[in-house]
């Protein structure tokens, strides 16, 4: 059984990589209970606290790695995966085996070779979550995917709103969290400040724009509700994470 909390130091950096071999568990986050069993892969995402557990009576067993940085910052980002947890039914054993033998045979001296072949397994990885969730997607017969593809692309207008959203789509409200609860396990509130906070780490590590101008951009009511979410959701202050997590062309442009 592991719980992760908001007290363990890498809450809000660590993502969770797990593949179920054999046998059945559960995750729980944020009131969704998520079951899992042989064929499936799933996520957990930085800065949630899931608790997942095997089955009692047929435990799973599985394949798993954990990282953190920039790169894999940047990945969710632009592979837009910002539910806490993602389960999917894809064969990931083959790319999750591979970096463990990578890991394996790390060369310390040669760093930049290694983790540019870890690099390529994390994009070959991320390609194929990327093919299964437009799979699934068209399984269920349902456009919550063009939806949360709205909320990404319009993730600075002012007008985003569940009953414009529901308006534009022609779906009621009801039925949007419905389709938003099934498909991401949040609701559509939830979903859309997750994809504002994503955004926000984007720009504080890649940009110079203050705080206050990013809390502006993502049309938070004050810069200390920004400041909250941001916590609540990351485990530290955006003034914090910006600290941990510049890019080097950041760093540059500050010179």
């Amino acid at each position: 059984m592991i719980r992760r909390t908001t007290t363990d130091p890498y809450f809000a950096y660590v993502y969770v990589f797990e593949y179920v071999r054999s046998g059945k568990g559960y995750i729980e986050c944020n009131g969704v209970k998520y079951t899992v069993a042989q064929g499936d892969f799933y996520l957990l995402n930085a800065g949630h606290a899931p608790y997942y557990y095997p089955d009692r009576d047929d435990p799973y067993e599985k394949i798993w790695f954990n990282a953190a940085g920039r790169f894999l910052n940047a990945l969710f980002y632009a592979y837009r995966i910002s539910e806490p947890v993602l389960v999917l039914h894809m064969n990931a054993e083959p790319y999750l085996l591979k970096i463990h033998e990578e890991l394996a045979h790390y060369d310390f001296e040669s760093s930049d070779e290694s983790n540019l072949r870890l690099m390529h397994i994390l994009l070959e990885l991320f390609g194929e979550i990327r093919r299964c969730r437009k799979l699934e997607g068209r399984r269920h017969g349902s456009n919550v995917d063009d939806i949360a593809a709205y909320i990404s692309e319009n993730i600075t207008s002012d007008q985003l709103t569940v009953p414009n959203i529901s308006s534009i789509f022609y779906i009621s409200e009801r039925t949007l969290h419905r389709l938003f609860v099934r498909r991401f396990g949040v609701t559509p509130i939830h979903f859309i400040t997750e994809q504002k906070t994503a955004y926000a780490k984007y720009l504080l590590s890649s940009t110079e724009l203050s705080v206050e101008r990013i809390s502006d951009i993502l049309n938070f009511s004050s810069m200390e509700y920004f400041r909250k979410t941001f916590v609540r959701y990351c485990g530290c202050s955006p003034q914090k994470w910006r600290k941990q997590n510049r890019t080097p062309a950041a760093d540059k442009s500050d010179n």
